[in-house]
């Protein structure tokens, strides 16, 4: 039975540590890959930044949501077809971030 998950076009293979975009293998860092897992994990469930700075980073990083940011940023650039308007990794204003099916 597969472990993967998958959003679209984006499957992670958490026992292989490998991301694959239509079929397409990508290089992520190891923080990048367990954003997506969390991320892919919700379900399209909206995940705020400190949910993100606790689940990854650790308690002791909590606060700092630029750092979020940042990834957030180098991701789109590679799982979107057009990271300035991304379909696949979204804000939600305010809130924080979505991965959308």
């Amino acid at each position: 039975e597969s472990t993967a998950l998958v959003c679209g076009s984006i499957e992670l293979r958490p026992d292989t540590a490998e991301v694959l975009r239509n079929g397409d293998p990508i290089p992520v860092s190891k923080i990048e890959f367990y954003v997506l897992v969390e991320l892919i994990s919700a379900r399209g469930k909206v995940l705020s930044r400190d949910h993100l700075l606790r689940k990854v980073w650790g308690y002791g990083n909590a606060g700092d949501g630029r750092v979020v940011d940042n990834l957030i940023y180098r991701l789109r650039s590679k799982i979107e077809d057009d990271p300035a308007n991304p379909e696949v990794l979204t804000t939600v204003r305010g809130f924080g971030y979505r991965m959308k099916a």
